[in-house]
């Protein structure tokens, strides 16, 4: 286990395997379809504290800004699932385009591992499907129904 219960603290040696963006789905992730349930922002390097995603499946749409040296300015962040250690996703990004990452896993325990160099200001926007967050909202209430249900 790394510090502070993170079981990764580093990068990888070779980003490159992350890849660019994922395609844009359309027929996935439709226009008016997109719930966005979390951010992570800032200029600061680091570890973001442990989150949890209630969703199968989701994705992280990374964006930048770079004023003071956009030439020089780079983004390099992965996941990590906190409870196996994994590295889910990443990316290693310079300042333009934002990058969208889809990620089929849930779970109690998530963080990212962000180094920013010459950027002002980066946000993380967890989003989802309106369909996939609605089903994590209710089931949660059915499970609560079905228990009392099946305790009377």
């Amino acid at each position: 286990m790394g510090r502070g219960g993170y079981p990764v603290t580093n990068f990888p040696d070779d980003m490159t395997h992350f890849g660019a963006s994922d395609p844009e789905y359309t027929e996935i992730w439709m226009p008016g379809e997109i719930v966005e349930f979390a951010t992570y922002t800032g200029p600061g390097n680091g570890f973001s504290k442990m989150f949890q995603i209630p969703f199968g499946f989701w994705r992280i749409n990374v964006s930048m800004t770079a004023v003071t040296k956009p030439e020089s300015s780079q983004l390099t962040w992965v996941l990590v699932d906190g409870e196996t250690g994994d590295i889910l996703t990443g990316n290693q990004q310079r300042y333009g385009e934002p990058v969208k990452k889809t990620i089929q896993r849930s779970g109690e325990k998530f963080y990212f591992i962000v180094s920013a160099q010459d950027v002002n200001q980066y946000t993380f926007s967890l989003e989802t499907t309106k369909a996939q967050y609605g089903d994590a909202l209710i089931q949660p209430a059915v499970r609560r129904l079905t228990g009392f249900l099946n305790a009377a």
